[in-house]
């Protein structure tokens, strides 16, 4: 019930972050009811992402649930919501995506392996001039594990993804337009 809650709420968030005159200030007032209502069941973090130069705005937030069950066993959740603004004199471009994704997680010894699905929306297009229109939407299978490295602020990730794009868009060729890859993919990073 509380899981739900949080994710009613964090969605309304998204929903409405642009209808909301403060912000800030709505952002602080959800963590704080957040914090207070699911102490130490949940663990979270809210990224913001801001760029913006002449011509250009770029907005994007993530929120990341997890959820401990044992030491060994976890869940873990995110919710995405982008926006991008391009204007170039009389042509304005202006692109929305949502995404989501569930994970479950098992810690090991020495390295955790997690398996999920993430769904991103189609990538909705709307311009000043010509037509509006959809790109597929994105489903992707994954197999993630954290491999440990010699140095403890070192992190390895390596991924085996299935991934598919669906569209019924009437841009695209095909009536029922789909795609798919398998990808491997190695991330390495250095905490600072």
């Amino acid at each position: 019930m509380k899981v739900g809650a949080i994710v009613l709420l964090m969605t309304g968030m998204f929903v409405t972050h642009s209808a909301c005159a403060d912000m800030k200030e709505f952002r602080s007032n959800v963590k704080s009811f957040i914090t207070e209502t699911f102490a130490g069941e949940l663990e979270f973090s809210f990224q913001r992402q801001k760029i913006q130069f002449q011509g250009c705005k770029q907005k994007a937030y993530d929120l990341v649930i997890s959820k401990p069950f044992t030491d060994q066993f976890s869940i873990d959740m995110s919710l995405g919501y982008a926006k991008g603004r391009n204007s170039w004199g009389i042509f304005s471009q202006t692109v929305l995506v949502k995404e989501y994704q569930i994970i479950p997680r098992w810690q090991f010894e020495n390295f955790a392996v997690g398996m999920g699905v993430k769904m991103q929306s189609a990538h909705q297009l709307r311009s000043s001039h010509g037509p509006d229109f959809n790109l597929p939407l994105q489903t992707e299978w994954a197999v993630e594990a954290d491999i440990p490295t010699r140095f403890d602020n070192h992190n390895m990730r390596i991924s085996l993804a299935h991934q598919q794009w669906q569209s019924d868009d009437i841009a695209f060729t095909d009536v029922d337009y789909v795609a798919e890859n398998n990808a491997v993919s190695i991330e390495y990073s250095i905490v600072f």
